[in-house]
């Protein structure tokens, strides 16, 4: 009997070691299940979205029917997102990673237009800033240059501060400093936000 239960014993320890993202050694090489819906990717073409983070971790992230973007966790700190599409549409998307993971961009590859050119971009928000946790507030993107009238911008949030939501808003969902960045056909600009906690 004590052979049996020292038998089962033996056992369930072997399928707990088993289990889990990490190998028996504890390395670091999985980052686990991909199921943070980090963003959400608009294209016309077929596109992957690929991430490095700061611990030098880089991989294609899970991309949903409905255009939502899963990744696993991803360490704390600078990390690049990248979304493109089977033409070569690319944006690449720097940010700091922190507390909030969910939404933090929406990427829209727009392929290739005659003549589009964007020369500027500013962003601005209603008077809301601080921005207290839970308000939602409408991302005004104003792009400059030629042929850009109707193409939306690439939205993103840095610093763990909250989510970008379709319709161009954001929703502040942790306190801190961040910044809402925006890019259209190359063309970068950043507004520097600060999220309170009332």
């Amino acid at each position: 009997m004590n052979r049996l239960l020292f038998g089962i014993g033996l056992l369930a320890c072997a399928l707990v070691a088993g289990c889990g993202g990490q190998n028996a050694s504890g390395a670091i090489g999985s980052k686990g299940e991909g199921n943070i819906p980090i963003g959400k990717l608009k294209s016309v073409l077929p596109a992957v979205v690929s991430a490095t983070d700061s611990s030098g971790w880089s991989g294609t992230l899970t991309v949903a029917s409905d255009g939502t973007v899963f990744a696993p966790t991803l360490s704390d700190g600078p990390a690049v997102l990248s979304a493109e599409d089977s033409q070569g549409n690319k944006v690449d998307m720097p940010l700091v990673l922190g507390a909030e993971r969910k939404l933090v961009f929406l990427a829209r590859l727009h392929p290739k237009q005659s003549g589009a050119t964007c020369t500027g971009l500013r962003i601005s928000l209603p008077n809301d800033n601080p921005i207290p946790v839970g308000r939602t507030v409408s991302i005004k993107v104003e792009a400059l240059g030629e042929r850009v009238e109707g193409l939306q911008p690439n939205l993103w949030v840095s610093g763990g501060v909250g989510s970008v939501l379709e319709g161009q808003r954001f929703v502040a969902t942790r306190p801190g400093q961040g910044s809402i960045e925006a890019e259209l056909l190359g063309v970068r600009a950043s507004l520097p936000i600060t999220v309170s906690e009332y």
